[in-house]
């Protein structure tokens, strides 16, 4: 079985520690996953670039990748998480409008 690959879009930026945990506890749970920033660089809080960013990446993988977006204006709430399946890709991240563009896919899947 080949390695999972697993995308990483947030608004982190890359000044602090951030984006080094988040793939420190993936690599602690799937030590030979491939991970692919997409970006850091989203202005914080922008959903909207979130989702148009995704979803001009997404695309370019291969079937089975892991898209992990994290735009959360609401950091600390009690918002949900949400995973996502479309286009043969899954989708995983806080329950915001990051993946409006998704369920109009064709066989779409939340959970």
């Amino acid at each position: 079985m080949p390695a999972p690959i697993l995308t990483l879009t947030s608004d982190f930026g890359l000044t602090d520690h951030y984006v080094a945990v988040m793939k420190g506890v993936i690599l602690g749970i799937c030590p030979q996953a491939r991970i692919v920033d997409i970006s850091h660089g989203i202005v914080p809080f922008e959903i909207g670039e979130g989702a148009y960013l995704i979803a001009q990446a997404y695309h370019s993988f291969p079937k089975k990748t892991v898209h992990v977006v994290v735009v959360d204006p609401g950091v600390g709430t009690a918002r949900r998480p949400i995973l996502l399946e479309a286009a043969g890709q899954y989708f995983v991240g806080p329950d915001t409008a990051c993946f409006p563009w998704s369920t109009r896919a064709k066989n779409t899947r939340c959970g």
